[in-house]
């Protein structure tokens, strides 16, 4: 029984050394843990700060990229819209949708080739005194949109045409500025036809 008691006690005393002994090793390693956490906490917090750089620089790009879809899209509409209005040629219903476009956006607005040299077809060959200014605007601005090297040569008439009819719309060329705008119009003109003719 003594023999029992005396190997439970040295088990005692090995055990309690090995316990002592890992508790004075936790404890000299606390400081350096405590260490790794503060720094852990640290990278933590640059994380949860970049992420929320992150989600703020996502959220402008996509209002940003919301925007300039509702832009294009506008865009892209007013030159669906003067296509099929040119389609079903309504003279009249054109001129009013000319009005209620702005200038710029017109100007920012990418059209194929084919509509606005239709564009410019109709609004010459309607040509009269009636709404003279936007009739005026908008050919220009049409010339001006108009890539010389997109234009088919058969085209090359329509610019000739234009000339002749301005030129013989004398009554306009007695107002300043309507004078200003024909000089244009016949100056763009004359670029296309040197282009086509070459």
């Amino acid at each position: 029984m003594d023999k029992i008691q005396n190997i439970v006690n040295e088990m005692q005393k090995i055990d309690s050394a090995r316990i002592l002994t890992k508790i004075q090793t936790t404890e000299q390693l606390l400081p350096s843990i405590n260490q790794i956490i503060l720094e852990k906490q640290k990278m933590l917090n640059e994380l949860k700060q970049n992420q929320m750089n992150l989600n703020s620089f996502i959220e402008q790009l996509n209002t940003q990229n919301s925007s300039i879809q509702i832009k294009d899209s506008k865009h892209r509409s007013i030159a669906l819209d003067i296509e099929e209005i040119l389609l079903i040629n309504n003279h009249a219903l054109l001129l009013a949708y000319l009005q209620s476009i702005p200038v710029d956006i017109f100007c920012q607005t990418t059209f194929k080739t084919e509509v606005l040299l239709s564009l410019l077809t109709f609004l010459v060959s309607n040509l009269s005194t009636e709404l003279i200014e936007i009739k005026l605007s908008f050919i220009l601005l049409t010339l001006k949109n108009l890539n010389i090297k997109k234009v088919p040569k058969p085209y090359l008439s329509l610019f000739k045409d234009i000339q002749q009819t301005f030129l013989s719309f004398k009554e306009m060329l007695y107002y300043e500025n309507y004078y200003k705008a024909i000089m244009w119009i016949l100056y763009l003109c004359e670029d296309m036809i040197e282009a086509l003719q070459n």
